[in-house]
């Protein structure tokens, strides 16, 4: 099996995407042309830089933007509308939901419901981004 990670800048520059130099991409680019990342970023395996997303029958397209040297952890989720300015950390499994600003310097995890019950988070997740849309 081939490792496209080193590639993934260049495969998603040609797709749209604008892409700062030095940059590393683990994750997947959703719409592409949506995209916008500074350099020095890193983008952690599993992590998904999403243009759009559609939730109970309405599709939200919006923009993403993500300042220079900012850190998206493993398994992140993005969504569309979103700013993360520069030097900026998401924490592993995080989820950033549509019309988030993230000022520069910040650090951003996801706050889980307490239950432990992974239905009931997926349906907070999804009642977050839902409200948010």
């Amino acid at each position: 099996m081939f490792n496209l990670e080193p590639a993934m800048p260049l495969i998603g520059r040609l797709f749209g995407a604008k892409i700062g130099k030095n940059v590393a991409i683990g994750g997947i680019l959703d719409s592409p042309f949506l995209i916008e990342i500074g350099d020095l970023c890193i983008l952690g395996r599993g992590s998904i830089i999403s243009g759009n997303v559609s939730l109970s029958g309405r599709t939200n397209v919006g923009p993403v933007k993500i300042g220079p040297g900012s850190t998206i952890g493993v398994y992140s989720l993005v969504m569309p509308h979103t700013t993360i300015g520069a030097r900026v950390t998401i924490a592993p499994h995080s989820v950033v939901v549509s019309g988030t600003n993230i000022p520069d310097g910040e650090v951003w995890k996801e706050i889980r419901p307490e239950s432990g019950n992974r239905n009931h988070e997926v349906q907070w997740i999804l009642g977050k981004v839902k409200c948010e849309i």
